[in-house]
């Protein structure tokens, strides 16, 4: 188990270390940057700040975030980069969701191009494939793919990290298990032979997140084993 344990945290350590700003587990953050821009971090999201003349830059390496851009008096775009795409935004709120290799983006108000896939440091991206999007609306896109057309957005399920709730509608069982175990400390180990496509849906409370992954396990008849500090295995 030891094994799994080091394969499975060695991308986590090193987003870690990349990383400027780290939520721990069952945490949350308000993060004000000097231009008056908000960002909210969720529970195990981490962000690199990238500020340079001409371009506000915020790397997304991990988690869910919430972006309250205000618009910059010198004309300097506003700019996240996450799993290989970019999100540009003058004035807005944006929240992004990266689960695996596929990354949301919903626009709550005000207006964002979502390229991808593209370099963060691209100044015209007239040879990539975006989209726009306008307020309640979002796109999807995989790494190194291009971002799904603008679809109507659920308000209520982009925000419902803000509000303490977990909701899965329809989510595979491997990704239901991926948005749960941010919440929690220790690695979450899937046994061989699980089968990870099958649709899961629910409303869990980010407050008792191992309860939520009991309650996701018996859609399987599967039980929740904790090892505190060390790892939880699913089998």
């Amino acid at each position: 188990m030891a094994a799994s344990v080091a394969i499975l945290t060695a991308p986590a350590i090193n987003t870690w270390w990349k990383a400027d700003y780290i939520v721990p587990a069952g945490g949350q953050q308000e993060l004000p940057l000097p231009d008056g821009t908000v960002i909210a971090l969720n529970s195990g999201t981490a962000i690199k700040i990238d500020y340079r003349p001409n371009l506000r830059l915020v790397h997304l390496l991990r988690g869910d975030a919430e972006f309250g851009v205000t618009r910059d008096r010198s004309g300097s775009r506003f700019r996240i980069a996450a799993s290989n795409g970019i999100t540009d935004v003058e004035e807005g709120q944006i929240s992004i969701n990266m689960v695996r290799d596929t990354t949301t983006v919903a626009v709550v108000s005000g207006y964002a191009l979502v390229a991808s896939p593209v370099s963060p440091d691209v100044v015209d991206i007239a040879g990539s494939m975006f989209v726009d999007l306008k307020a309640a609306q979002q796109t999807r896109y995989a790494s190194g793919m291009a971002p799904d057309r603008p679809s109507t957005a659920d308000m209520e399920m982009v925000l419902a990290w803000r509000q303490g709730k977990i909701i899965l509608e329809g989510r595979p069982f491997a990704t239901a298990i991926d948005e749960i175990a941010r919440y929690v400390y220790e690695p979450v180990l899937l046994r061989p032979g699980i089968d990870r496509s099958v649709q899961v849906s629910g409303v869990f409370s980010t407050s008792d997140p191992v309860a939520a992954l009991r309650s996701v396990a018996r859609t399987q008849d599967l039980s929740v084993r904790r090892i505190p500090g060390v790892a939880i295995m699913i089998s």
